[in-house]
């Protein structure tokens, strides 16, 4: 579990200082198998690093980074692949945001055969682009400034925004989806419109995409 949870990429290096520990955890009568960082077990809502998994499918049952938790129930297969019906993202004991699947059904299309008008092109197929791959096209831009009423506050956690990286390079159609305070979530965004990447390139041309930005409040690290 350990190595498929931390190293799903084989080019990625952990710093030496970055100690990792296997544990169980227990919630209520189910015993997890989890990894996390330093010798001592994080609090759910602190700013340590946690995460666990199913031990019948290493599917991610909870994960915990910078304050938010975030906790995956009534797990379900949906196309061979393990899925949750269910997911809660917390900060400490406030629930931000949840959300559950209630019905899974593919869908095959029967349009493929229909022609186009003449002097219309197909319609580009919809891309979304993953957080991380998102965030490793990025050239420019400012970094969040950490509001003083949340410093004041000790108040932090991470802003969650969804946004179409467009053919030009910019993030367009902003919308926090999750955040633990206002004020993180304006600074965020004031951010954000500053922020350039490298356009996203299907068949050699740009693309419009649709992804989401991680932006981590740390205390500590600010």
């Amino acid at each position: 579990m350990l190595g498929k949870i931390l190293r799903p990429v084989p080019t990625i290096k952990l710093l030496p200082t970055f100690k990792l520990v296997e544990l169980n955890r227990k919630f209520g009568q189910i015993s997890l198998p989890c990894v996390t960082t330093g010798s001592n077990l994080p609090i759910l809502g602190g700013s340590n690093f946690l995460v666990c998994a199913d031990p019948a499918n290493e599917a991610i049952r909870l994960d915990l980074d910078a304050g938010a938790t975030t906790i995956r129930n009534k797990e379900a297969k949906f196309r061979g692949k393990p899925l949750s019906l269910e997911l809660t993202i917390s900060y400490g004991p406030l629930k931000a945001i949840t959300g559950s699947i209630a019905e899974l059904r593919g869908i095959k299309p029967d349009d493929s055969h229909l022609p186009f008008p003449e002097g219309h092109d197909a319609p580009t197929e919809h891309v979304t682009l993953s957080s991380g791959v998102a965030a490793g096209m990025k050239v420019g831009g400012k970094p969040p400034s950490y509001p003083a009423s949340a410093r004041d506050g000790h108040i932090q956690g991470t802003v969650v925004v969804a946004a179409i990286l467009s053919k030009q390079g910019t993030l367009d159609s902003l919308t926090v989806i999750a955040s633990p305070d206002p004020s993180l979530s304006s600074a965020a965004l004031v951010a954000l419109k500053t922020w350039t990447y490298k356009p996203y390139l299907v068949n050699g041309s740009p693309t419009d995409v649709d992804t989401q930005i991680i932006i981590k409040f740390n205390l500590r690290g600010n």
